[in-house]
């Protein structure tokens, strides 16, 4: 089987929004401990942590409905998240859309009927798989023409 997803999912799935809400709460530490020293209440320090914690949340928000991993096993795809895998054949992907203006890409699959994982799949792609000239990733590319076969093949 041959990897589609990045390997860097985990890190913005999972780390990055607790790393922020870490550092949020470091600066909020920090800002209570000097506030107190200083004998004074600043309120404009109390904006600092929340809207570090603001960030975490909306990092958290945009990563969240990502699957863990996207492997392509022939004539399907294997979808890992949170422990449970599923594969998923090429005929039952309806649709295939990508995002890759935003970094990290990613690549939505519509499924035409409802899964263990709703009936959409998003996954992130390395960038590396992203053309320089063009918005399109190679991943994008290789499962459109995928799904487009197996179409042609059902009404042949």
């Amino acid at each position: 089987m041959r990897r589609l997803s990045s390997t860097d999912t985990k890190f913005f799935k999972r780390v990055l929004p607790k790393v922020a809400y870490g550092l949020a709460l470091v600066v909020a530490v920090v800002a209570a401990i000097w506030m107190l020293r200083e004998g004074r209440f600043v309120g404009k320090l109390v904006f600092v942590p929340v809207g570090i914690a603001a960030v975490g949340l909306l990092i958290g928000g945009l990563f969240c409905d990502l699957v863990d991993e996207v492997w392509d096993d022939g004539d399907a795809l294997v979808v890992r998240d949170a422990g449970v895998e599923r594969r998923i054949p090429f005929s039952a992907i309806r649709e295939v859309d990508h995002s890759s203006l935003q970094n990290p890409p990613t690549i939505t699959l519509t499924l035409g009927e409802h899964t263990l994982f709703a009936t959409s799949i998003t996954f992130m792609v390395d960038t590396d798989q992203v053309r320089f000239f063009g918005p399109r990733s190679r991943v994008f590319d290789e499962i459109r023409s995928r799904i487009a076969r197996e179409e042609k093949g059902r009404h042949a």
